[in-house]
C-alpha cells in the first residue's frame, strides 16, 4: 500500500489487550491536524479493540476530524500501513508490544523506538 502523506499522521496500533486509556491519544490526535489511523492487530478483534474503535468513531463524527480504522490480522502486515513520518503509538503488553516495536522498527527502517513508538 502507498501513502501520500501531506500532514504527519498519528498511527495507534491496538493490541488484542489494548488499554482503554488509548482513547485519550485518539482525542489528543483529533485534535490536531492530520489523519488519525487505528490499526487494530489481530483477529478476530478483541472486546478492548472493539470498544477503542467503537469509541473512537463517536468522538471523530463529534470533532468532524479524520479517521481510518484498519484490522491487520498479522504484526507482520504492519509496515503496509506505515510511512516514516508517521507518529507511532503502541497499545499492548508482553511479547505482542516487543514484536510489533521490533516489525515497525525494522519495517519502516526507525532508528529509535524510544522517539517513535510510545505506549502503554
Amino acid at each position: 500500500m502507498t501513502h501520500a502523506v501531506t500532514a504527519a499522521r498519528t498511527v495507534l496500533i491496538l493490541g488484542q489487550d489494548a488499554d482503554p486509556g488509548a482513547i485519550g491519544f485518539v482525542e489528543r490526535a483529533a485534535r490536531l491536524e492530520g489523519e488519525v489511523v487505528l490499526l487494530s492487530l489481530g483477529y478476530p478483534i478483541s472486546e478492548p479493540q472493539q470498544a477503542l474503535v467503537a469509541t473512537a468513531l463517536a468522538l471523530v463524527a463529534e470533532t468532524h476530524s479524520g479517521l481510518d480504522v484498519v484490522l491487520v490480522p498479522d504484526a507482520a502486515d504492519l509496515p503496509r500501513y506505515l510511512v516514516p513520518e508517521d507518529r507511532v503509538a503502541v497499545f499492548a503488553s508482553g511479547m505482542e508490544r516487543r514484536t510489533i516495536e521490533r516489525v515497525v522498527r525494522a519495517g519502516v527502517g526507525r532508528a529509535s523506538a524510544e522517539s517513535d513508538v510510545a505506549g502503554r
